[in-house]
């Protein structure tokens, strides 16, 4: 998205839960916004996330005393940003991406929720908003009144080119792959109850990778501990395992109850060309559908879920894969296509001030 005469300041954390970040020399990177694993720490939890919110708000506005010409807000803080972006607006335009909808796991009650988001997506905080599928765009125009002319449609920006090691071994058996932070919200334990309908040894394993809600990570492993052919493997993924499992990973599944996002589990799975099971919720059942990448089921149905995932790896193993509509996908998401609508779109923020 940057072109030769623009300068690009990016605004980053120094750490993520004691994990560093290397050198950036394409562009300029101050790293300076809190780790929201240090605020988790703090007590009691309203705390913890107005404190977060403020220490990135105060960081963000001691950075744009710079002078900058446009601002683009990647993480949006909705229980405080609705607040703090219209003072910062007032001063240069404001595009905002909206990579969730509503919260995955409501931390207020619906009345304030609504009316704080009703506010962040507002013309008096944002000027631009991004969104990676049409259907998220409709829920800002029909849930909370956005403009339709202020919400851009891009698909979810990954590298494009062929993602999967090409050195790695397959395991002895092919596997289904779940990876991801662990919330109620995914579907684990749909998961784990589809697992149980499979029966005792479908022909395939099930890896589930991942780190959340200490009760689903007790359920996992205990689920595992009763089934050999599932396998657990909780706490942090570093980026050399996770890309060892995606590129030896026959099907990845994405059994979300609740969405209003897009996944960036599928994104992955396009950069390493793995075809998907995923429920209709959010974006991503109708991304996998529109791009015949993968079987779309309904959501809570354990029952359909064990179905698709047998039916999609005797097709898979069979030699039925998705490889074409994976690539023709794959391309789209690139970044040279998707930098460049984005870059036309500040230039349609800079020009409407």
């Amino acid at each position: 998205m940057v072109r030769p005469e623009d300068v690009l300041t990016v605004e980053a954390l120094p750490s993520l839960a004691g994990e560093t970040f290397g050198a950036v020399t394409e562009y300029e990177v101050v790293r300076d916004l809190p780790d929201p694993s240090m605020v988790r720490r703090w007590p009691p939890a309203i705390a913890r996330r107005a404190s977060n919110g403020v220490c990135r708000a105060m960081a963000r506005r001691r950075l744009l005393r710079r002078g900058f010409d446009i601002a683009q807000i990647e993480n949006l803080t909705y229980q405080s940003d609705w607040l703090d972006l219209p003072g910062i607006r007032r001063r240069l335009p404001i595009v905002a991406t909206v990579h969730d909808v509503r919260p995955h796991a409501s931390k207020l009650p619906a009345r304030v929720e609504n009316a704080f988001l009703r506010r962040l997506y507002g013309e008096s905080a944002t000027d631009r908003l991004v969104v990676f599928h049409e259907v998220l765009r409709d829920e800002l125009i029909s849930e909370f009144g956005v403009d339709a002319a202020r919400v851009t449609v891009i698909p979810h920006p990954i590298d494009g080119r062929d993602a999967r090691l090409r050195e790695c071994q397959p395991l002895e058996r092919p596997f289904v792959f779940f990876f991801g932070r662990l919330r109620a919200n995914k579907g684990v334990r749909i998961l784990l109850r589809g697992a149980q309908i499979l029966g005792r040894d479908p022909g395939f394993d099930l890896r589930i990778a991942g780190a959340g809600d200490p009760a689903l990570e007790t359920e996992i492993r205990s689920a595992a501990a009763a089934c050999p052919w599932l396998h657990a493997e909780i706490g942090w993924v570093s980026p050399d395992r996770m890309a060892e499992l995606y590129s030896t990973a026959s099907l990845v599944v994405l059994p979300y109850t609740t969405f209003h996002s897009q996944s960036g589990v599928l994104a992955g799975a396009y950069s390493y060309r793995v075809p998907l099971v995923v429920t209709d919720v959010g974006a991503i059942g109708p991304t996998v559908r529109d791009d015949k990448t993968g079987w779309v089921v309904p959501p809570n149905d354990a029952d359909a879920l064990a179905d698709v995932i047998a039916d999609a790896m005797r097709s898979l193993l069979a030699g039925e894969g998705r490889a074409e509509a994976l690539d023709t996908a794959a391309s789209r998401h690139d970044y040279t296509a998707v930098g460049p609508v984005l870059r036309a779109l500040y230039d349609d923020a800079l020009s409407a001030r």
